[in-house]
């Protein structure tokens, strides 16, 4: 089964924790009243820890002085505006309702065929900018399809060691 973006995500962001908190995988599930199996599941990415462990996770990590994106992914979920948050290989963590997208999936899956041309050009841009540098990079785009022009802001973030991208469609 290939592990899906937010399973990674979790996995080693547990693995972290448990590291920074020296904790062993029995101790950790414990903390979280559940099992060293299932602790064991989310670490391999073969499982997704629930909602509410997901909230404990966070909160070790904070304790652990360890950055996160889940709140990123509560903004962008929760945003009105059309707004995706993706990782260097494309792949969509959070969509906002608004934005047409899926989490666990990337974003040339889910753009039309008539569009992946530009869809293409703007990450060859984005690449060549040095945006994944991390460095809090700003990236403005539009393109036209049609009669149509779009415009999109596309603004790396770093999260331990890891760059992401939020971008959110200005006309939409």
């Amino acid at each position: 089964m290939p592990h899906e973006p937010l399973n990674e995500y979790w996995s080693s962001l547990i693995v972290q924790v448990r590291n920074a908190l020296k904790l062993s995988q029995q101790a950790f599930a414990t903390k979280l009243e559940t099992t060293q199996a299932t602790v064991s599941r989310w670490e391999n990415g073969e499982a997704l820890p629930s909602l509410h462990n997901q909230q404990l996770i966070e909160t070790l990590a904070g304790a652990a002085n360890l950055a996160s994106i889940s709140g990123l992914v509560k903004i962008v979920n929760a945003s009105p505006f059309p707004m995706i948050l993706a990782d260097r290989a494309s792949n969509v963590l959070a969509a906002s309702e608004s934005s047409g997208f899926k989490t666990g999936l990337s974003i040339i899956e889910q753009t039309p065929a008539q569009e992946r041309a530009n869809f293409e050009k703007f990450a060859e841009s984005v690449i060549a900018s040095g945006f994944w540098e991390g460095d809090g990079r700003r990236f403005d785009y539009e393109f036209k399809t049609g009669d149509e022009r779009r415009r999109a802001v596309v603004q790396s973030i770093m999260i331990r060691g890891n760059v992401y991208a939020v971008v959110q469609r200005l006309d939409g």
